[in-house]
């Protein structure tokens, strides 16, 4: 396969004030047995209509598997929008594969999908429960699934209600298993892709599709799917990958979190980037402007003096030691790696870059009261 070259641009807005508590939500992608590319789209699922989904039967063995995302955090919505190209001549706003191939888009050439989804969760035991016993079917552009539960590892002080590793609730007296805050240590929603009978101008090559679950817990997830109608030799697909930042603090966060936060060593954590594709290899580098030259990256807020702070990464997958950022030219590379599913401990294996982003500030900095944001642009170059 011939390798594709793209500039992803990633803002995170950052805020600083004065009370607010600090906390994070996380949604991840686990591909488990699921694909991202491969689909083909030469005919339609057999049974294509959204209402021959909505019932308790398992689809995720289906052909159309995309993986699972998992979450962390508290009981949320996942509102599942269409992020990419509009396909052309299409009246039902559902989803769509539209035509890229050699790098000619053609909106007027696509096929019509929707989303089977099913919400799980995993018990801190390691047992995993199909709480929800049935599909929520998104059929549409905009259509949400509900997260009735939360999950996450935190734990809850003597004397308030938790959960022990079963989830069985109960109050904790400092030393009994009812610790947990949530009943469960993940949640994860099973995504598959229905081809519906709608399609035009399926002409033989390749087709791609993005779309975003978005969290009202504020974080988010994109996908980008490529499918297939019979491709000739000479057409080359496009590149499927992911690229983001999960587990952002809440915005906005008390500046206490960030006082004694005086070193690379000890700084403040922010969100945790990934890459993962299975064909493509990239880079990444840090900037604070859109031209991707700068370094000097401050807190901002009207009337106030800004805030420098420094920027740190700390790579986890390939595992190497903490960088502070302080040239643009300063490169990240991702390795090939298997990653490990937190619900069954399957592995897939693709091109991985993650890290942690982190802040840090120099001692005795004392800003005047107010909200302080900043952007920090991390660049992606695949290779």
């Amino acid at each position: 396969m011939k390798h594709t070259t793209a500039i992803i641009i990633v803002l995170i807005a950052l805020s600083l004030s004065c009370a607010l508590p600090l906390f994070s939500a996380e949604l991840t992608y686990d591909m488990a047995t699921g694909k991202i590319t491969g689909f083909d789209l030469s005919n339609a699922t057999s049974y294509n209509t959204p209402s021959s989904y909505e019932n308790s039967t398992e689809v995720w063995m289906q052909d159309g598997f995309v993986g699972r995302l998992n979450y962390r955090g508290d009981p949320t919505t996942l509102t599942f929008s269409n992020t990419g190209d509009n396909a052309t001549g299409s009246s039902n706003n559902r989803f769509y594969f539209t035509y890229d191939t050699n790098g000619v888009i053609k909106l007027n050439r696509w096929r019509e999908f929707f989303l089977v989804t099913r919400v799980k969760g995993l018990y801190h035991n390691g047992t995993q429960h199909d709480f929800s016993g049935i599909n929520t079917v998104v059929a549409h552009d905009g259509d949400p699934v509900a997260i009735t539960q939360g999950a996450g590892p935190e734990l809850v002080a003597p004397g308030q209600s938790g959960y022990n590793t079963s989830g069985i609730s109960g109050t904790y007296n400092g030393s009994n298993t009812f610790k947990y805050k949530y009943k469960y240590q993940y949640i994860w929603v099973d995504v598959t892709v229905i081809q519906t009978s709608q399609k035009r101008n399926l002409f033989k090559g390749y087709y791609k599709t993005q779309f975003t679950a978005n969290s009202t817990t504020g974080v988010n997830y994109t996908m980008i799917l490529v499918g297939e109608r019979d491709p000739r030799n000479n057409q080359t697909e496009p590149s499927a990958f992911y690229f983001g930042v999960e587990s952002i603090i809440a915005n906005p966060f008390p500046f206490e979190e960030l006082f004694s936060k005086n070193t690379l060593g000890n700084s403040l954590f922010l969100g945790r980037l990934r890459y993962f594709s299975l064909d493509d290899s990239a880079t990444v580098r840090f900037s604070s402007d859109f031209g991707g030259s700068l370094t000097t990256f401050t807190l901002q807020s009207a009337g106030a003096p800004p805030v420098p702070y420094s920027l740190v990464f700390d790579p986890t997958a390939p595992n190497t030691s903490a960088v502070q950022i302080t040239s643009s030219s300063t490169i990240f590379y991702s390795a090939y790696l298997p990653t490990i599913s937190p619900i069954d401990g399957s592995s897939t294996e693709g091109n991985v870059l993650e890290g942690d982003l982190r802040i840090f500030i120099a001692p005795y900095t004392h800003p005047l009261s107010g909200t302080y944001t900043s952007t920090i642009y991390c660049i992606l170059t695949q290779i």
